[in-house]
């Protein structure tokens, strides 16, 4: 936060608009944590989260799972008041053998009827790394055609869905696969 809060200043005493954004996994995003980004500029939030199979994808170091740390993270960073300006996208990573749909129910009763987070639903990628390459993906045309399933699933359970708000040229592209990313 020290690095962002130093170029908020210098942008707030030159009158530049400062934005800046984070992509987390969210395990250590903690309500504090959060508060501190959020003071120090950052605004936007992105994190990852791969539904409620999460903990047979993303473990921790000791091989326990991570996915009721981040909910409760989540749950935390939901609680703030509406004083709080900010906006989370919760990443949902789509893995062909990972069709159960409840998890935007699931969701939807932790965050709906606020704006201040929206889901964005993406297939599974390779951006390199040996692990990717043990996962069963979905070739471009197949996620294309259950795209809208997706959406239409998240919508229903009360979610914004990021995806249908993309206008940027660049917006389906991941942050991670650009080099000069922090």
């Amino acid at each position: 936060p020290s690095v962002t809060s130093s170029m908020k200043s210098l942008c707030e005493h030159s009158s530049i608009k400062f934005t800046s954004s984070i992509t987390t996994n969210g395990y250590l995003l903690s309500r504090s944590l959060f508060l501190d980004y959020l003071h120090s500029g950052i605004t936007n939030f992105q994190i990852t989260i791969d539904g409620l199979r999460h903990d047979l994808t993303r473990i921790a170091c000791d091989g326990s799972g991570t996915f009721s740390t981040i909910i409760n993270n989540i749950k935390d960073i939901h609680d703030l008041s509406n004083d709080y300006k900010y906006n989370v996208t919760l990443r949902y990573n789509v893995l062909p053998e990972n069709q159960d749909t409840s998890w935007y129910d699931y969701l939807g009763n932790l965050v709906k009827d606020d704006d201040r987070f929206g889901i964005l639903i993406r297939p599974v990628s390779d951006l390199g790394g040996e692990k990717v390459k043990y996962l069963e993906r979905y070739s471009a045309k197949d996620w294309k055609e259950l795209l809208n399933f997706h959406i239409q699933k998240a919508l229903a359970a009360g979610l914004k869905v990021v995806n249908l708000s993309e206008k940027r040229p660049f917006a389906k592209a991941c942050f991670a696969s650009f080099k000069d990313s922090y």
